[in-house]
């Protein structure tokens, strides 16, 4: 890539930067839908020079930098390359810059893993680029820098991207979404986000997303969500990692009273092993069907001791696991392959 070629991709990225993030706050809501987290990002013009990956070979301060961009005054002779990587930032920064489209996943950037160690906080993006953030005194992030990578070699771990809002940065309230993901009722993050006390001000739509609970109902939870016949496998899997991570629920004090939750989570990769119906992912679901009948038995029999329900379970971790892999996988590659709901 030549300079000429560098300026052309700057300006492109500029036009979407001015049209779709320059001041705005964008509002990024990820993790699971009954603990939800979030991040609010504040877009400046002073904020867009260091996603291009190029340093300035004049006076213009970063504001005068984006300003010329938006003007067609900006010439070859401002900025330089500022190192081998400013090329791929480049061939990346005008999808990356489409944040609505582009951030799926959000994860916290990992400085353990064999890259070159970043300023940044917050990775947002794709399996093909992502967009760093940084955190400021008042908790708002702002954009520091663009990679061309895959966000899961660059984070500590991935969550997926619920729904994305934007306003202006004078403005109260966030307004209609941006993009709400497959599967999300959006009204309902909403009213989740109230609860937890984030003060965020958000505005309800008219069609909430896969709204599956009323007025008088708002409270479904984990076990109400494994229990509907079409199974979000993306909520099941990180219901399933919390209950396998749970030291508690797979230890000697614990009885099947105590994790009914587990059984309702093997119960979800029973119908996703099904669904796959290969040999092994039957068998799969054969062998926590077993677990299901005795773990029932247990429950009602008086003579059941810790150790044997204790006993009985860790037999089953290793299954446990091998069906989270599983689910695991199918549920990165879902994430390309389907069409999201845009707004």
């Amino acid at each position: 890539m030549n300079k000429n070629e560098a300026l052309s991709a700057i300006s492109k990225a500029a036009r979407i930067y001015e049209n779709e993030l320059c001041n705005k706050n964008v509002l990024i809501v990820y993790g699971a839908m009954l603990h939800p987290q979030y991040i609010e990002i504040t877009f400046l013009p002073t904020n867009f020079l260091h996603l291009t990956g190029v340093v300035k070979s004049t006076n213009l301060n970063n504001i005068e930098f984006y300003n010329n961009v938006i003007d067609n005054k900006l010439t070859v002779n401002d900025f330089d390359f500022k190192d081998e990587k400013t090329e791929l930032k480049l061939g990346v920064l005008t999808q990356t810059i489409k944040l609505k489209q582009n951030a799926r996943m959000v994860g916290t950037y990992s400085d353990n893993s064999n890259h070159i160690l970043l300023q940044t906080e917050k990775l947002a993006g794709t399996t093909n680029s992502c967009m760093g953030f940084i955190q400021l005194r008042n908790g708002l992030y702002v954009p520091n820098t663009v990679l061309k990578a895959d966000i899961r070699d660059e984070v500590e771990s991935t969550q997926r991207v619920l729904a994305i809002a934007n306003k202006n940065i004078s403005d109260k309230a966030y307004g209609t979404p941006d993009y709400i993901a497959k599967k999300v009722d959006y009204n309902r993050l909403v009213r989740t986000l109230e609860k937890m006390g984030t003060g965020l001000k958000l505005k309800l739509i008219d069609e909430p997303v896969n709204d599956t609970c009323n007025a008088n109902n708002k409270t479904q939870n984990d076990t109400d969500k494994l229990n509907t016949a079409e199974i979000d496998f993306e909520e099941l899997l990180i219901t399933a990692e919390e209950i396998y991570n749970s030291a508690y629920i797979w230890s000697s004090r614990a009885n099947t009273y105590e994790y009914p939750k587990a059984i309702d989570v093997m119960k979800g990769l029973a119908q996703f092993e099904k669904k796959q119906d290969t040999n092994d992912a039957l068998a799969k679901a054969d062998a926590i069907d077993t677990w299901l009948s005795f773990s029932s038995k247990l429950a009602g029999n008086t003579n059941a001791t810790q150790k044997d329900i204790f006993t009985y379970n860790r037999e089953y971790w290793e299954l446990f696991n091998d069906c989270i892999e599983d689910l695991r996988f199918y549920v990165e590659n879902e994430r390309e392959l389907n069409s999201d709901i845009h707004i």
